[in-house]
């Protein structure tokens, strides 16, 4: 298999030998994945108080002797320790996701990597994943974060993991939309990550309807972000064929990602016939004006 041949050669890319000993390539860019959550758990927590974590033991030594006034002091110390918590309402979602449009990320041993420590699976490992644990928590402001895999440990089962937060007025109005559901409503989760494709597959990708992403098992992650999180209601009503909601949405200058790729290819389409065209009008003045 392809996958099994693959070398890193530089940051961005790996390779693979092709046919007539032509070297081909994975590359990696910022590979757009929908993720599915129709079942997860939607925390909100209140907190009063935190302590203080310290791997230094306390001050002085006049709170040890088991005396009276060494005990007093001990407990004004240990008081001490208790603050107020940074965050008095957590907001979390988490669960496991599936991938839309039938796309899926391979995880897989690399040769070539230079940091050795980061090895992390047995030689030839691949492993094909359709599903990804999901994690989306409430912060100060919007953080990016990293698609990672999880190898197999004692306490883990091989995984791979996606973690996101969002800013807590963000996270408290999608909070507050999954509440006023009567059922546990799916969340559909528009990612980005950076992630190897073969440059064979890309091509193929769009009339195929899936792609097939690559992750080296060393180092075991890439950058992703969150870019939106949706929940719908309802379902249209099918007054329009997709070829009219296409025409409706393009006279007010909406393209989705995949009606933009469409409307580019269909423009290439006109752009070469024309130039046939143009070809054809004067080979045949040529032939019949000589």
């Amino acid at each position: 298999m392809i996958k099994e041949m693959l070398t890193w050669e530089t940051n961005s890319t790996l390779t693979y030998p092709g046919k007539d000993n032509r070297v081909m390539r994975f590359r990696e860019d910022w590979r757009p994945i929908r993720l599915i959550l129709t079942k997860y758990e939607a925390v909100s927590s209140v907190k009063s108080f935190d302590t203080e974590f310290s791997l230094d033991e306390l001050p002085g030594e006049d709170w040890k002797p088991l005396t009276e006034e060494a005990q007093k002091k001990y407990r004004e110390l240990r008081k001490a320790e208790i603050k107020t918590a940074k965050d008095p309402v957590a907001y979390r979602i988490s669960g496991r996701a599936q991938f839309a449009d039938r796309d899926n990320v391979t995880v897989g041993e690399v040769a070539g990597y230079p940091d050795k420590q980061m090895e992390k699976v047995e030689t030839g490992f691949r492993k094909t994943f359709d599903k990804v644990h999901v994690t989306i928590a409430a912060g100060d402001q919007d953080a990016r974060d990293h698609f990672r895999f999880i190898a197999n440990s004692e306490h883990l089962d091989e995984e791979l993991y996606f973690g996101a937060v969002i800013q807590k007025d963000k996270m408290r109005q999608l909070m507050a939309d999954i509440r006023l559901s009567k059922e546990l409503p799916p969340l559909e989760l528009s990612i980005k990550v950076l992630l190897f494709e073969d440059q064979i597959d890309s091509w193929t990708s769009t009339w195929r309807g899936r792609s097939n992403y690559f992750l080296p098992a060393a180092p075991g992650w890439g950058h992703a972000i969150l870019v939106d999180a949706s929940i719908k209601w309802g379902e249209q009503e099918g007054y329009f064929s997709d070829e009219e909601n296409q025409k409706i949405d393009e006279s007010m200058g909406i393209y989705t990602p995949e009606r933009q790729l469409q409307k580019t290819l269909q423009n290439l389409e006109r752009g070469v016939w024309t130039l046939v065209t143009v070809v054809i009008i004067v080979a045949c003045s040529f032939y019949f004006g000589r």
